[in-house]
């Protein structure tokens, strides 16, 4: 909230946000807002229209009126369809631009970036400085590069150079993403917080302008208004009935809720983790959450995570700018959109985070150990980043190779060995393949019997696992190497079902399985006695012993049911 610092003016703000157009103000909240109508111009301050007409008429004054050697500078039009590829004379009045025809420029104007620079430190559309450096070469009369002092810190200066940019089919445009800056629309400022701002509300053409508007500033002292007239301030009916309809997102008491038998996981789409840290900290039922999964976090590699952690969670992240490699050019429209990313905040003990590694996708996989060993993988996919682009692969890779059961036997006198195997492979048409699992070759093992798990991941995040265990036993204990044994197995049986009889029952001899351990299972997926339907149907036994825990597959016996 912007007004935090100012609550009476926030509850305002809230009243005016639901205020219908048949809706009177109170006497009280008419005050307020009169008492801002000042006539003071303040040059200083941003000031906010609702046309685009209004915005360059102040902007024109102000440049004029602040700034000293104006120049301008015409965009480069070009129509690619002609084999000279020369720059019209006119500027292309067809297809659309969000980069000025002319503009008009000098030191210490106030300016807006038009376009996402470097969104890794915060270079994107829409944030606003002041012009330190026009910058030009060779005595040329057009400018190389506009050098800029960002109100904020964190991006300070930087060099604006000019950008290229489609318009239709046949023409492009070339010009510095910038644009005056003393006024925006309305439009434009959605998602501003400023301290001090002037709000003209003289022809408000649309429901929800004037809230807009008026919400921008942090305090009611730092607001002015022009033209005031309490009948531009209104909503659209279906505001008001929504938020009706809205249901209590946070609880009044928190109340502990325990996932005994499994793992709670939630998934977000946050639009912004910084904006919403304090509503996630506050919400219990993330809070008692064991992993919580975001989407649209909206940060950058140079955001402090201290500052987003959670207490008792880890936090793992991938911003959109890492996630894109330059390959072509939508990947690198990609790369500099802000916004995206991803992140996972899991409780201490759930998880570890994979050092996966797959270009153009926004995600992160980590490895879940208890109480079942999974990996979960977050993905985000821009509305931009087309389905048939993104889910070019959509088959697992094939494993070629998985390791069999290991045994070692520690030394004499020791708790552990080191246990050693060749890695699992696989072949997938999406390659590089990462082979991620949740122990290594030349791991130290107490004695025990341990799982592992080898998850093999295309280019295009599909995996495909192998598992086998690594038994380490103690010094002077006999390691079982080998597999049981069945004996007395039957060849194929041909059975007669009666007339008007599908699913005759068919008996056999069930094989007798030995080992030379003291315990030895057996299992079948079909019971004799049992009815099986007409055709051919094929019996499996398997015999497995404690140690080894290897399945066995000895012999088939096919049961063939006919009628005749």
């Amino acid at each position: 909230m912007r007004q935090k610092e100012d609550l009476a003016f926030a509850l305002l703000l809230n009243r005016l946000r639901v205020k219908e157009k048949k809706d009177t103000l109170s006497d009280a909240d008419l005050s307020i807002l009169t008492s801002r109508e000042t006539g003071e111009e303040c040059e200083e301050d941003m000031h906010i229209y609702s046309t685009n007409k209004q915005v360059n008429e102040w902007n024109s004054r102000m440049l004029h009126s602040k700034c000293e050697d104006i120049i301008c500078v015409k965009a480069e039009d070009r129509n690619n369809s002609k084999d000279n590829d020369e720059i019209c004379t006119e500027p292309c009045k067809s297809g659309q631009s969000s980069l000025p025809r002319n503009l008009s420029i000098a030191l210490n104007a106030r300016v807006m970036l038009l376009k996402n620079i470097d969104t890794n430190i915060g270079l994107t559309n829409g944030c606003i400085g002041t012009v330190a450096e026009i910058v030009k070469r060779n005595n040329e009369s057009k400018p190389y590069c506009i050098s800029v002092k960002f109100d904020s810190q964190k991006i300070g200066i930087q060099s604006i150079k000019m950008y290229e940019e489609s318009m239709g089919k046949n023409y492009t445009r070339k010009q510095f993403p910038l644009k005056l800056a003393y006024a925006c629309t309305v439009h434009k400022v959605q998602g501003m917080t400023l301290n001090k701002v002037v709000v003209s509300l003289k022809k408000i053409f649309a429901s929800g302008h004037s809230y807009v508007g008026l919400s921008r500033v942090t305090s009611l002292s730092g607001l002015t208004i022009e033209d005031f007239h309490p009948k531009v301030i209104y909503c659209d009916p279906k505001i008001k009935k929504h938020l009706n309809d809205m249901t209590n997102f946070l609880e009044t008491s928190i109340a502990e809720e325990t996932y005994d038998d499994g793992l709670c996981i939630m998934l977000h789409n946050i639009q912004g983790l910084k904006q919403h840290y304090v509503d996630l900290q506050c919400n219990p039922t993330f809070l008692n959450s064991d992993i919580i999964c975001l989407t649209e976090t909206w940060l950058s590699d140079k955001d402090d995570a201290f500052e987003i952690c959670l207490a008792h969670f880890k936090l793992y992240h991938q911003s959109r700018y890492n996630s894109y490699s330059i390959t072509s050019d939508s990947r690198q429209q990609f790369k500099d959109q802000s916004h995206g990313g991803v992140a996972v905040y899991s409780k201490n003990e759930f998880s570890s985070r994979l050092d996966i590694k797959i270009d153009n996708l926004e995600f992160i996989a980590f490895l879940i150990t208890c109480p079942v060993s999974v990996v979960i993988a977050v993905v985000y996919r821009p509305p931009t980043y087309r389905m048939k682009d993104f889910c070019s692969d959509t088959t697992a890779p094939e494993i070629t190779f998985c390791p069999c059961n290991v045994f070692v036997q520690a030394a004499s006198c020791a708790s552990s060995a080191t246990a050693s195997w060749d890695a699992s492979t696989a072949t997938d048409a999406s390659e590089p393949i990462t082979a991620v699992s949740n122990f290594s070759p030349g791991d130290s093992f107490d004695v025990s019997t341990y799982l592992v798990i080898y998850y093999l991941i295309d280019n295009a995040s599909f995996y495909s696992t192998c598992s086998f265990k690594v038994t380490v036993t103690s010094s002077g204990v006999v390691i079982d190497r080998e597999n049981p044994v069945l004996t007395s197995c039957l060849t194929d049986i041909v059975a007669n079902a009666s007339p008007g009889t599908s699913t005759p029952v068919v008996l056999w001899l069930a094989p007798v399985a030995s080992d030379n351990s003291d315990s030895v299972s057996l299992t079948v997926n079909q019971l004799q006695g049992s009815s099986i339907a007409v055709g051919s149907t094929e019996v499996t036994y398997t015999a497995r012993n404690d140690l080894s825990r290897n399945r066995w597959h000895p012999t088939i016996l096919p049961q063939l049911a006919k009628q005749h």
